[in-house]
């Protein structure tokens, strides 16, 4: 992550507002594709290569000869579209570019290491892909390269990392085969993710419809300014995505035993919500230091969009915790209404506000759906007998809220982006620790000391 923002950042820096929004709607149009190449098959070729790796040779071609069929079917329709729509030569060539990802995603084994749980072959391809990427996008920057390019030079490294993989699959395990009977079987799989697949798809048009309305209904500059803040939203999420891997078998294991899976879902409510929630706080008062120092002084207009975004990242922490629970406790179903439902008041109210507000209203759309999402999720929780934590973790967003507050209104007169954000940036955090232990929202020892002994 900490490369791809490196990478991005010297991007946005080179091309500006304008050329950089252009390459975020083409990765958010071609991810709706993408569900469509996907449908879940990568899950189901993981669960069978984990429960029987003798197979996993057959698994694995079978799963990306499917793949590689349907990421064909889905880049017609990325053609179609493209000669459909009137949104210029460049953007059409970038999206086309950027339809690559289909048949390269298709290509990258990363389901069959984790069937057998070599989870390093996976960040092996993943930094692989990373480091080529910052290489190849500063080279063409420096010649002179334009947006095509650089969308070009991206696809090639993921493209190169594949190979790589592809390469460690067979030393390891030899070439996947395809047994007899393909169609009969991958209509069976397909009956089987079917579920999975319009879970996909409902996260994924929850997570991009903004940008793509966005693309459609304002200007690329909007688009890059919008897509810039919303990969540092991303960065405020790392701490509930990485340890959703870790407490999500252990919430599952303790299904049975209340006191103990309670002890557990409160150790990860107050640290997800309180670690997310100096990330908000921080990202709130320091918004225009934050896209000065990684985009540059023409992004400084997205100040209001992140600022409006952090207060987002409070609630969709809250949403991590919840759907963690509802999968680890079998509520997927519920878990994909309630998706659909934040979904649908997400498209509905970016129609209203987009036209009128901008990017500020996609933000303002993006808040509400998360709330909605928050309060769905609570209620299923409560309604099937299950714990939600909701006053501890009141708690710490409260706290993150008046520490966020109060660095704001003081607006500390300090020249230099670089000397706010550590300056500022040390004093919150300081505030805010002392803050959470001298309350007892949480206590980090005592969390950490948890998830190592389970």
């Amino acid at each position: 992550m900490a490369l791809g923002l490196v990478t991005h950042a010297i991007l946005a820096r080179a091309v500006g507002p304008a050329d950089y929004g252009i390459l975020g709607f083409a990765i958010a149009v071609i991810s709706y594709f993408g569900v469509i190449a996907a449908l879940g098959i990568d899950t189901w070729a993981t669960r069978e290569i984990a429960a029987d790796r003798s197979r996993i040779r057959e698994v694995t071609g079978t799963a990306t000869a499917l793949r590689l069929s349907l990421s064909a079917v889905s880049f017609v329709a990325v053609i179609i579209l493209i000669s459909l729509w009137d949104r210029g030569p460049i953007v059409g060539a970038v999206v086309l570019i950027q339809g690559a990802s289909l048949f390269i995603a298709s290509l990258s084994f990363d389901f069959a290491f984790q069937g057998l749980e070599r989870m390093e072959a996976v960040a092996r391809r993943q930094v692989l892909s990373a480091v080529l990427a910052l290489a190849g996008v500063a080279a063409s920057l420096n010649l002179g390269g334009d947006i095509v390019v650089v969308a070009a030079v991206l696809q090639c490294a993921a493209a190169a990392a594949a190979l790589v993989m592809i390469w460690e699959f067979t030393r390891a395990v030899g070439l996947p085969v395809i047994g007899r009977g393909i169609l009969t079987t991958w209509r069976g799989i397909l009956q089987e993710t079917a579920p999975m697949a319009v879970t996909g798809l409902l996260v994924t048009l929850y997570a991009y419809i903004d940008i793509v309305m966005l693309g459609f209904l304002r200007t690329s500059a909007e688009v890059g300014l919008y897509s810039a803040s919303v990969r540092i939203l991303a960065i405020g999420l790392v701490v509930s995505t990485v340890l959703r891997t870790a407490i999500l078998p252990v919430l599952a294991r303790l299904h049975g035993s209340p006191d103990e899976r309670r002890e557990a879902g409160a150790h990860n409510a107050t640290f997800v919500t309180t670690a997310g929630g100096l990330a908000a706080a921080g990202g709130f008062v320091l918004a225009p230091d934050i896209l000065t120092l990684i985009y540059g002084n023409d992004f400084r207009e997205a100040e209001t969009v992140l600022r409006l975004l952090m207060i987002n990242l409070l609630f969709a922490n809250v949403a991590e915790v919840f759907h963690t629970q509802l999968v680890a406790w079998r509520l997927q179903n519920q878990q994909m209404l309630i998706m659909m439902g934040g979904a649908v008041l997400n498209i509905a109210l970016n129609f209203v506000a987009i036209p009128r507000f901008g990017m500020e209203g996609a933000a303002l759309a993006t808040i509400a759906s998360t709330l909605l999402v928050v309060v769905l999720a609570a209620w299923t929780l409560r309604q099937n007998g299950y714990e939600t934590h909701a006053f501890l973790m009141a708690r710490s967003l409260l706290l993150a809220g008046a520490v966020g507050a109060l660095g704001w209104r003081l607006n500390i007169p300090l020249e230099g982006a670089l000397v706010r954000l550590v300056a500022i940036g040390f004093g919150l955090s300081a505030v805010y620790i002392a803050a959470a232990f001298a309350l007892r929202i949480v206590r980090f020892d005592a969390t950490l000391r948890y998830f190592t002994r389970t």
